[in-house]
């Protein structure tokens, strides 16, 4: 009996090892597995971390291309600017871009004749030309790598070029990315394209206008013109911004548009005007203004119009405005406005002498006209007048 006894504890205590053998087997095999899914989680949550912080790079600079473009910009600075946005944010050797005109590529990018030959741009435009859809990986030869993007446009078809580092492998991410920016850049031109045609229905109008104003009052022809080269140079020079110099240039060719609702009897009238005559005259900025407020395009020049004839001691007209409450443009337009009537010959008396005509513009600063503005045309007097003196036989519209 002790014997069968002890066999049978001895087969309980195998079973209980083998039990506790399986079981630190199991505990192994289960941390084991646990190891490996954290491990799996942290490569997953670096790689998440990786594309989040490739993703917010993308946006931010999708975001300060749409801050930066603006349709007044020249076209090689827009080319320029998307060029290298898309280096920055890819990290790569360089980006061009390429317009497929008759089947063949000119390349419009300044910096790509030191990074890419001549005999790889012929070998890209065929893979180009024959390319059916919007993203090409070139793949042969030294064009191995390259990514290319379709740009559409009203009249072209363009692409963008982006080349690799040498470790650099573009993948489906950057591809996106192009692809996205080149819709940006397809929207822009279009978008370029139609400011360009809204301009020119506008410079259209503008023309009509001054020959209307002009076939009314042959006596001022070209006086618009004149003071619009004058004004413009003048606010060139104070160093405004290029818009700013457009719009002092638009507003003085419209400065006496007003003159349509003037009567022939005062506008044509060839001897010294009236004092009733001259409250007629001075009607015209008002209906200027109130002609050229209902057009959205003009709001910009609106200001120059209207008070072209305003003196910084408040004694202009039509209201009475002084000091800094008057605007820059109408500053510049009543030193060119006054500048042009008085060299210029009326039918009732000749052009004054340059030298009377920059007294008295001299005697006038700080109180008709702003002393600074006066001080500057003084300054370049020379220079302005010559320029002043072409234009009196040539069409200021060129500037157009």
């Amino acid at each position: 009996m002790n014997v069968l006894q002890g066999k049978w504890a001895r087969t309980l205590d195998r079973h209980a090892a083998f039990g506790e053998f399986h079981k630190a087997k199991y505990k192994s095999l289960r941390e084991f597995e646990l190891e490996r899914i954290i491990e799996q989680q942290a490569e997953e949550m670096i790689a998440c971390t990786q594309h989040l912080s490739v993703m917010y790079e993308q946006i931010h600079s999708i975001t300060h291309l749409a801050r930066v473009l603006k349709l007044s910009l020249p076209f090689d600075d827009v080319i320029d600017i998307f060029e290298r946005i898309l280096a920055e944010t890819l990290e790569i050797k360089t980006v061009f871009y390429l317009e497929l005109s008759e089947d063949v590529l000119q390349v419009q990018s300044s910096t790509i004749a030191s990074r890419v030959s001549p005999e790889t741009i012929v070998r890209l435009e065929q893979q180009l030309i024959q390319a059916s859809g919007d993203v090409v990986f070139a793949c042969d030869g030294d064009l191995k790598g390259l990514l290319c993007t379709r740009v559409r446009s009203k009249n072209m078809v363009a692409w963008l070029v982006a080349v690799p580092c040498v470790e650099r492998v573009f993948g489906s991410e950057e591809s996106q990315f192009m692809l996205t920016i080149s819709r940006m850049l397809e929207s822009h031109l279009l978008n370029r394209s139609l400011f360009e045609e809204k301009d020119l229905m506008q410079i259209a109008f503008v023309r009509s206008l001054i020959s209307t104003l002009d076939a009314r009052d042959h006596y001022t022809q070209g006086h618009s013109l004149r003071v619009a080269e004058v004004a413009a140079d003048l606010a060139n020079r104070m160093g405004l911004a290029h818009e700013e110099i457009d719009a002092v240039y638009t507003s003085g060719l419209l400065h006496d548009i007003g003159k349509i609702g003037i009567s022939d009897h005062v506008l044509r009238k060839s001897d010294q005007l009236t004092d009733s005559d001259w409250e007629e005259i001075k009607r015209h900025p008002v209906v200027g203004y109130e002609i050229l407020s209902k057009i959205p395009q003009f709001e910009n020049i609106l200001p120059g119009v209207r008070h072209h004839h305003e003196r910084v001691d408040g004694k202009g007209y039509p209201d009475g405005i002084r000091g800094s409450e008057l605007a820059i443009m109408p500053r510049i337009l009543a030193v060119a406005d006054a500048f042009d009537a008085m060299s210029s010959d009326r039918p009732y008396r000749p052009g004054m002498p340059e030298g009377v005509v920059n007294r008295i513009l001299a005697r006038g600063a700080g109180t008709q006209w702003d002393t600074g503005i006066i001080a500057l045309f003084l300054e370049y007097r020379k220079e302005i007048r010559k320029s002043w003196s072409c234009s009196v036989s040539e069409s200021c519209l060129e500037r157009f």
